[in-house]
């Protein structure tokens, strides 16, 4: 069954109710997580991998793309604010990933996240790389030619397949643009 935008903001519906269920009626509550991260990469990074380590840790709360999709969430903006407000169980840490280009279906939306995290300093921000960019963009496109996103049990076998040399290009720039673009942003932020 293939993976629907509307099933995958099915599932962040299922994440965030309990979020805003706590934030309304536990507004008294200290319950709110001490340390605040977001992770900043693009994808094929092992960025994922790095979710699911910080997710073992004990009291984090730790999600993957909750910005990845602007338009079908009414409340997109106040995410960041239910994942580091108030919980019902006491986390220490809190925090979730968010891609240089999120949401992919608004780009011009993507200077929010920055904007926040600047009115929130105590935020850690922790910019993801993978030192190989050739292998990243590889990785994207066998990621979409099988439709494995993550590693699963059972992997369509890949055939050969060419890239378009443009196309990679592009990809590479704007990959590069990106990375460039987040460091110099955050060059005198403390928690970078």
């Amino acid at each position: 069954m293939k993976f629907s935008k509307y099933r995958a903001v099915a599932n962040k519906y299922k994440i965030l109710l309990p979020l805003l269920i706590s934030n309304y009626f536990f507004k008294k509550s200290t319950n709110k997580p001490i340390t605040k991260f977001i992770i900043l990469s693009r994808s094929r990074t092992g960025s994922t991998m790095l979710i699911n380590y910080l997710d073992r840790l004990p009291d984090s709360y730790v999600q993957s793309e909750m910005l990845r999709r602007k338009l079908l969430i009414p409340f997109w903006k106040k995410i960041p604010d239910l994942i580091y407000g108030r919980h019902f169980k006491k986390y220490q840490i809190a925090g979730f990933k968010c891609f240089y280009y999120h949401p992919i279906d608004d780009w011009d939306s993507n200077r929010f996240i920055f904007e926040y995290i600047f009115s929130h300093p105590e935020i850690k921000v922790i910019h993801w790389e993978r030192e190989d960019l050739f292998a990243v963009i590889i990785s994207r496109y066998i990621a979409e030619k099988t439709g494995a996103w993550a590693k699963i049990k059972k992997v369509k076998e890949l055939q050969n397949f060419k890239i378009n040399e443009n196309s990679f290009k592009y990809d590479l720039e704007s990959t590069l643009s990106q990375i460039e673009t987040t460091k110099k942003l955050f060059v005198n932020y403390k928690n970078y």
